[in-house]
This record gives structure tokens, sequence and C-alpha cells, in this order.
């Protein structure tokens, strides 16, 4: 009940409470089925707080005392998680650790791939693709079970952050190839064609082509979890606000920029919520739409107002500056080269 109130400092201090009665009971593990499922949300709840070191403590427990592979999957995921998480970071690690727990699974990738291992595994893709688009992802049936692929998405980002983009390439096909060959697509999926997105134009604007077909099934794919606005929304401001700008015409991005606000701020996602605001007024900019539409100057204060009542004083400085800009434009000036107006 906490947790679905969004109490999450309350619901973690109830299971802290439920661990050690189970503690002084001298019944944990012994009743393994509750231990299991109280130190899974425990984890969970560490985490969200930022208590990665406890996090982690958990989840090593949860590795040494659960049974099964699939019992040990949330515990994988967030031990992952929290080495790249907090002031003792370390990314290196994360993909070490990573690609240990994948072996676990019957998955060898090589931490620092060659173009040979590259090749292969692009032909074993087009192999099961079988001359078919990225697109026809959406075709396969949604799951809501997480599977080894969210381990491949924080993966992916961390051999991103350390520079390897060879094994991030190698980890996303690897992720869409599996995928294909059990027949379902999760949003796990839709991640990692979103991260080989970015990396394409990150690495050239020659692979834009290739950008814009990862970009294009990540949307496509997406729409079979629209049902969940806070990740269909959050696909559209990544897209949209990021790489679509430099595929696509202007004017085709200020939709959904506009309409991803007001679901991801009722959904707590505030930094993306922020973030499509931001994407929206620039959209509007570069699109050469009137400055003096009646709809811009509300949304710009409504993005700025959502920014000063959350505390994100670089979103409420980036709206303050884009609003000023069009009223600095509208207004006619013998000196145009000078700003008539205080700056904010």
């Amino acid at each position: 009940m906490n947790l679905a109130k969004g109490a999450t400092l309350n619901a973690n201090r109830n299971l802290n409470a439920g661990l050690k009665c189970l503690n002084d009971s001298g019944e944990k593990w012994k009743e393994y089925k509750f231990t299991l499922c109280l130190l899974n949300e425990l984890i969970k709840s560490e985490y969200a707080i930022g208590k990665y070191d406890l996090a982690s403590a958990h989840a090593q427990d949860v590795l040494e005392n659960s049974t099964s592979r699939d019992e040990k999957f949330t515990a994988y995921f967030y031990k992952i998680r929290t080495i790249g998480e907090g002031e003792k970071r370390d990314y290196n690690n994360g993909v070490l650790e990573g690609l240990n727990i994948y072996k676990v699974y019957g998955i060898n990738i090589p931490n620092s791939p060659k173009g040979i291992d590259l090749l292969k595994e692009n032909v074993r893709l087009k192999m099961v693709l079988r001359r078919r688009p990225l697109n026809m992802l959406s075709e396969l049936p949604r799951s809501e079970v997480s599977t080894v692929c969210k381990l491949f998405h924080i993966i992916a980002q961390y051999a991103t952050f350390t520079k390897n983009q060879e094994l991030a390439a190698l980890i996303t096909k690897r992720g869409i190839r599996l995928s294909l060959q059990k027949g379902v697509v999760s949003q796990d999926i839709v991640r990692l064609l979103l991260l080989e997105n970015v990396n394409r134009i990150a690495k050239s604007l020659s692979r834009a082509k290739q950008a814009f077909a990862y970009g294009c099934a990540a949307e496509k794919v997406s729409e079979l979890f629209r049902d969940d606005r806070s990740f269909y929304h959050e696909v559209q401001v990544l897209l949209y606000g990021g790489t679509f700008p430099l595929l696509r015409p202007s004017r085709d991005c200020l939709e959904p920029l506009g309409d991803a606000f007001k679901p991801l701020l009722n959904a707590g996602n505030v930094d993306y919520a922020l973030g499509s605001g931001i994407g929206f007024a620039m959209a509007w900019l570069c699109a050469g739409v009137p400055l003096n539409c009646p709809l811009l100057k509300p949304k710009l204060l409504l993005y700025e107002e959502a920014a000063n009542r959350f505390q994100r004083p670089t979103f409420e400085w980036s709206v303050s500056s884009v609003r000023q800009l069009v009223l600095n434009l509208q207004k006619k000036s013998d000196k145009p080269d000078r700003a008539e107006r205080r700056c904010i």
C-alpha cells in the first residue's frame, strides 16, 4: 500500500522492520519463499532511496541462498545496477560483472570484441531477420516478464560510458537476436534499440541512416506498450528530443514532445517531463512557427513553473532563457544585435 502511494521511505521502513522480525525469529531462509520475496522487495527499495551498499548486500544474500537461476535474476540485476551508482561507481567493473553473469545464462560475450566478432553477430542477426526490417519486432507478442535482455541494456549502457561502442553494438545485436528466437519482445529491447540509435549518431553522422532505422524500430515497438504511458512517452522524448531532429523536420517533433509533458509528470517522471518541455520549445524555434502564436507562451510558463515547483534550477533557467529569447524576437528594435530586455 505504501509503495502504491509513492511513500518510498515508509515502505522501506516497513520492509526493514519485517526483515528484523524475521531475523529475530530465526526463521530467515527457513521460510524460503517469504524470505526471498521480502529481500527482493527490499533490494528494490534500498536502491530507490539511494542506499546502494545495502541493496548490494541484500542482493548478495539472495545469490548465496536462493536455489534457482530465475530466483537470482532480481539480485543479479540490482547487483549490476549498484556498481554503476554512487560515488564509488565503476562502469568497467560493472561490465566485467555483467559478462560473468551472462555466462550463468549460457551467453559468452568477449569484453573487447574484434571486428570478426561483430561481423559474425551481424550475419547471425540477418539470418534470423530473413531480410525483414527491424520494424518487424513490433509484430511479436509483448512480454511483461523481465528477461536477460534487461541485463543486456544495463551492460550496454556501461559499455557506452566506458567508450566501448563495439561491445555495446554486439550486446544490442545479441539481444535482438535472442528476442527474435524466443518470439517475444519486451521493453528492454526498446531500450537497446534506443541506445544503439544514439551510439550510431554519436560515432559518426554518416551513420544517420542506420541510426534512423534503429530509432524507427524503437518507436514502432514502443507502440505495443502504449498503455504504459510513462514508458511510451519517455521513448518519444528520447527520439524526438534527441536524434530525430537530425533526421526529420522540426515540425514533426512538436506534437510528440508537447503531448509527453503531462503523462510523464503525472507518472512522477519529472526530469523527462521537463526535458520534453525544453525539447518542445527548441523544436518550436527551429520549425519556424509564428512566435506570436497564443499556444507558445502558456506552455513555456507551464514548463517554467513546473521546474520551479520540483526544484530543477537548470531546467528552470533553460526554459526562462527560451521564453526571454521569444520576447526579444517579438519586439522590433533598431539594434537587433542587442537584447532590449533584461536577460534572465
